[in-house]
């Protein structure tokens, strides 16, 4: 073996590769090869070196890391803006609320013990059936003001068609004003969810901001 196939040997094995050499075949000609051992040597050393030679030196990033993430986190003042807005929701909210247990106190009695007045009975409880689920829904949105918009075109098409009716038969002489102030609910209802509707829905936009 000459002195540049052993080199090459010695080579592949600091590298854990493949020496294409026997190793027996390597080791004696490096052993009477002054030459060849001393490269072994130098080779060995070299090679130690760069494996624990120090990691060249980064930059310290970490301060400004964190001055990033101090930026991005959610502020004082903006857990001051969502406090305003919940705050803004609160008269809607109790409003609500009043219309619904109203309407409740009105629509139950009719449901349980039939109507005071000359009316179809089934009739009237399938009216008083429907007033309670409203208030339960109108009692549902003030308990949770960002489900309240989900309530607007239903409470929207009720006082619709109530004002419709209530118009034609006033017009026809078929009820009396007084006998129709009881569908104010319905509009202040309509009133304090759209009002309830459009805080929480700023609330949630200035959140978001």
């Amino acid at each position: 073996m000459d002195c540049d196939r052993c080199r090459e040997a010695l080579s592949a094995r600091l590298d854990g590769e493949a020496e294409g050499a026997s190793g027996a075949v390597v080791d004696e000609h490096v052993a009477g090869c002054g030459a060849c051992r001393q490269w072994a040597v130098d080779a060995s050393a070299l090679h130690r070196q760069a494996r624990i030679s120090l990691a060249p030196a980064v930059p310290d990033l970490s301060e400004s890391i964190l001055a990033a993430h101090r930026r991005r986190a959610p502020s004082a003042s903006g857990s001051g803006t969502a406090d305003r807005a919940r705050a803004d929701e609160l008269p809607w909210r109790a409003g609500l609320a009043a219309v619904a247990c109203t309407q409740l106190i009105f629509a139950v009695p009719t449901l349980v013990l039939g109507p005071d007045v000359a009316a179809a009975f089934h009739v009237a409880r399938e009216v008083a059936s429907f007033q309670i689920a409203l208030a339960i829904g109108l009692l549902f949105a003030a308990w949770r003001p960002h489900r309240a918009a989900g309530m607007l075109p239903l409470v929207l098409a009720l006082v619709l068609c109530l004002v419709a009716t209530t118009g034609m038969d006033l017009a026809a002489g078929r009820t009396q004003v007084t006998g129709e102030l009881v569908h104010g609910l319905e509009l202040m209802g309509l009133v304090f969810l759209w009002r309830l509707s459009g805080a929480s829905g700023a609330g949630s936009s200035r959140q978001v901001a």
